[in-house]
């Protein structure tokens, strides 16, 4: 769908690029997995973590990391009701995430989210979400 994603006050909300049912803003619960940082925890998890090699991602030259959790390792796993979630990162020449993508099929089939970083030190304006206080 594609669409900005707002971190406030624990809570992640998705501005979509074409509304759904209506409503252009999606309230995601806590934005504590959305942050970087969860997914290389996530991949930290991994039995099989390794190194998958060289990309290019946007333009930006980085080094691909690749991992399947299992259910038995991680509890984010369990509760997203998955056996196994496959973790794919890459991290640019500074270590900062450039992309991720997660995927794993659970109860209501198969789910991929795929997330790109840019931009890192630019200043930008945030949007209003649902129920203010920006």
């Amino acid at each position: 769908m594609g669409g900005d994603l707002v971190l406030k006050d624990g809570e992640a909300w998705v501005r979509l690029a074409r509304p759904v049912a209506g409503k252009r803003w999606v309230r995601q619960g806590t934005g504590t997995d959305l942050v970087p940082a969860a997914s290389l925890r996530l991949l930290l998890a991994a039995a099989d973590a390794h190194r998958a090699g060289r990309a290019r991602v946007r333009g930006v030259v980085t080094t691909h990391w690749a991992g399947r959790v299992r259910a038995a390792e991680s509890a984010r796993v369990r509760e997203a009701g998955v056996a196994a979630q496959s973790v794919d990162v890459w991290l640019d020449a500074r270590g900062r995430l450039v992309k991720r993508v997660e995927s794993g099929r659970g109860k209501a089939g198969l789910v991929r989210v795929t997330t790109y970083w840019s931009g890192f030190g630019t200043d930008v304006e945030v949007p209003r979400v649902p129920g203010g206080g920006n």
